[in-house]
């Protein structure tokens, strides 16, 4: 192999001075070079019994390493990242944030609301044969057994606790040796009623064994083939992920291969809060300080300072608007307070700022109404379930495509292309509305059948396929259904055969 060129880069002035600085900050606070680029170096799991015995933990390449470690600049960017705190922390610090309700509050209002409405399995091509219907009602049925809703929604805590959501797919029978090879969504892999069900595992438990870091055009480039987990090899393709927000290539080994964390990039805008909450208390508490004007001579002789003191003592014992305070003839009172104006207003911009990051609106983050004048949540609400079915589609879709799959191989060894996921509308009508839309939607049906252009059972199928219909529990097939078809079809002549009003006049 060719030896690689060294290229020198030339550093400005402007980079000296900044890396300069940089370093004389980090060395007032115990920050070295070596501690900075440890911000880099591979996750190590906290967690003794991760990775069996005489195993080691992959390294990415590191051709530029050294020049990242003793460049200026580098040096200066990494303390730059390390004081904003962007640095991956460890789980265990992660999962103590999450005993905060502030950062708790965020992952369980994301989760629980994204999954309010679940959905439904249709066919891809309106296939509404009594097989398909059947079939797709099984396949709900092992869903809601499994509790693949519920799995679903700790994957997405997990994601934004810890950077990535993880549930394993547990077969019968499976052997040690055969979890670290590829599970394959056929019924070879996947036999008939071999599947006990989907867990969810915390990444504390899991670190790479295995992933390509050399050739960028590889399938495996930065992705763990197979993972460690408690002493077994598991091969990728038996757990189900979902990682909302990823990480650059160079950041995925510090952060074990997962995203960021929703908590970590909320942590400087909760500690401002829990700042501004704190600084608001204390100004409530001693918003007023009473000045008590008094003769100061007596502190030149130690009896004096005791009266003093004394006088002091019950000063203070007696300041109650209850009772009675009482002052000497050559004593004055003053009291010194600081305004409450606006107090309130900065604590609710920091509370809003949480808001803000973690893009969930305030009414929901603190069931509190905007006030003010012509204050309104509306347009925030629907950006906020624009946000949900986003997150739903793209993050928690392929996860729960997956659940189908080896529930389908789980029951019968096959897997119907035309079943797809829908998700129910996260937007909610009232009682009224629902009414009201059912009527006018009536009325078109009735519409479009007198008009010919749709039969009365076809009507009849769309009212019954439609959930929100009344009529939503009638049976999908009546005998009587042919029946309409043909006097449906028999009215048409016998309204021709009838005479229009006018028309007898004329013929007398």
């Amino acid at each position: 192999m060719a030896k690689r060129k060294q290229r020198t880069k030339r550093v400005s002035e402007a980079d000296l001075a900044y890396a300069s600085d940089a370093e004389d900050r980090l060395a007032q606070e115990g920050m070295t070079s070596e501690r900075a680029s440890s911000l880099l170096a591979p996750y190590i799991p906290e967690q003794k019994g991760v990775v069996p015995a005489g195993k080691g933990i992959p390294k990415p390449a590191q051709d530029s390493a050294e020049s990242m470690r003793s460049g200026l600049p580098w040096f200066g960017l990494l303390g730059q990242i390390f004081q904003e705190g962007i640095g991956f922390p460890g789980y265990g610090y992660l999962s103590s944030l999450i005993l905060r309700a502030e950062y708790r509050n965020i992952c369980d209002t994301i989760a629980s609301k994204a999954l309010r409405k679940w959905g439904k399995i249709i066919s891809r091509d309106n296939d509404s044969s009594d097989e398909k219907n059947e079939r797709i009602q099984k396949i709900e049925a092992r869903m809601h057994e499994l509790r693949c809703r519920d799995v679903l929604r700790q994957m997405l805590v997990h994601d934004m606790c810890f950077g990535q959501g993880k549930a394993a797919i547990i077969l019968k029978n499976t052997a040690d040796d055969e979890l670290s090879k590829p599970l394959f969504l056929d019924a070879a892999k996947v036999g008939k009623k071999s599947l006990i069900g989907f867990r969810n595992i915390e990444p504390w438990w899991m670190t790479p064994s295995a992933y390509e870091s050399e050739n960028p055009l590889d399938e495996w480039f930065y992705r763990p083939k197979t993972w460690w987990m408690m002493g077994r090899e598991i091969h990728s393709s038996r757990l189900l992920n979902i990682t909302m927000r990823p990480v650059p290539d160079l950041f995925k080994p510090a952060f074990n291969f997962g995203g960021m964390p929703l908590t970590l990039m909320a942590k400087p805008y909760v500690t401002n809060w829990l700042r501004a909450r704190q600084s608001v208390s204390d100004m409530l508490y001693a918003y007023s300080v009473v000045v008590l004007k008094t003769d100061l001579t007596t502190l030149m002789s130690a009896e004096g300072r005791r009266n003093l003191r004394q006088r002091v003592k019950e000063f203070t014992a007696l300041r109650n608007n209850m009772g009675v305070q009482i002052c000497g003839q050559d004593e004055e009172v003053d009291i010194l307070a600081s305004p409450l104006t606006g107090l309130n207003d900065l604590q609710t911009a920091a509370l809003e700022q949480i808001c803000a990051v973690s893009k969930i609106p305030v009414v929901e983050y603190t069931s509190n109404q905007p006030s003010g004048l012509n204050a309104s949540s509306d347009s925030e609400l629907e950006c906020w379930r624009d946000t949900l079915t986003a997150i739903r589609e793209n993050d928690c879709g392929p996860a729960l495509q997956s659940m189908i799959s080896v529930i389908q191989l789980d029951m019968d060894g096959k897997i119907d292309a035309d079943l797809i996921w829908r998700w129910d509308d996260l937007n909610e009508v009232s009682e009224t509305e629902a009414n009201k839309m059912f009527v006018e939607k009536s009325r078109a049906l009735s519409q479009l059948v007198e008009d010919e252009i749709l039969r009365p059972s076809e009507a009849r199928d769309d009212l019954r396929q439609d959930p929100s219909s009344p009529f939503s529990r009638i049976g999908l097939k009546d005998e009587g259904d042919d029946a309409l078809d043909e006097q449906a079809q028999e009215e048409p002549s016998k309204r021709n055969d009838r005479p229009v009003e006018g028309d007898e006049g004329e013929g007398a």
